[in-house]
């Protein structure tokens, strides 16, 4: 039907497709809409967006609209938030299947309870990251309490155990990432590249106290 009105009136004809970046101006993410025919407008098909939206942002979407995001995707790509649904999941369904998790804590809302686990089992290591930053920014590792700023922090920050066996290529931490994208969550739809990214420290691994300082043993961030 929709075909036979565009017939008898043309003003109706489909135009190009426009899209729009906000907040992330990917060369590669631009450059890919360009080659499928999208021009940069500002009355747009597709958003392309690094930013969090406010739920009034969905609602006010026509339907020949999409974004890149999904609401509170933050959810899962914060540190902070990440650590409280890990252990939200840990309550509900237990070590048989989040065993495998070291445990985490959210600075300061859970500063207390960090410091009772840090006292039942005697200290350890523990990796602290700043929750909002990337690109390895403020994380460092430490076995002393002492070091981590428990109380009147601007921002959250996230406190793990740390892994002092991890898995070794050639004596070099390393690290394994896999992207996927999610297009559709009724019903559930995932594409997983085939390829994956891993990423290696510059320094051989080392255990020693005296290491922690160190971040080229420790870290795999690219831009370390």
């Amino acid at each position: 039907e929709s075909c036979r009105r565009s017939r008898r009136n043309p003003s109706k004809l489909p135009t190009r497709l426009g899209f729009r970046t906000m907040g992330s101006e990917i060369k590669l993410i631009i450059s890919t809409f360009q080659s499928h025919g999208l021009l940069s407008t500002r009355k747009w098909n597709v958003l392309w967006t690094s930013q969090h939206l406010k739920s009034y942002f969905y609602q006010g979407l026509e339907r020949h609209q999409r974004v890149n995001q999904f609401p509170r995707s933050y959810e899962i790509t914060r540190k902070d938030t990440l650590c409280r649904n890990i252990n939200r999941m840990k309550a509900l369904h237990g070590d048989r299947h989040y065993g495998y998790i070291p445990e985490g804590f959210v600075l300061p809302a859970e500063s207390d309870a960090f410091e009772r686990f840090y006292e039942q089992n005697g200290g350890g290591v523990f990796i602290v990251k700043p929750a909002a930053l990337s690109c390895g920014r403020g994380i460092y590792v430490t076995d002393d309490i002492r070091d981590i700023q428990l109380h009147g922090l601007d921002d959250n920050v996230q406190v793990s155990q740390y892994i002092n066996d991890p898995l070794l290529v050639d004596g070099y931490k390393c690290d394994l990432r896999m992207y996927v994208g999610i297009t559709n969550f009724n019903p559930l739809t995932i594409y997983v590249h085939e390829a994956g990214l891993a990423r290696f420290a510059t320094e051989k691994y080392s255990s020693s106290p005296d290491s922690f300082d160190n971040k080229f043993i420790h870290l795999t961030n690219f831009s370390i």
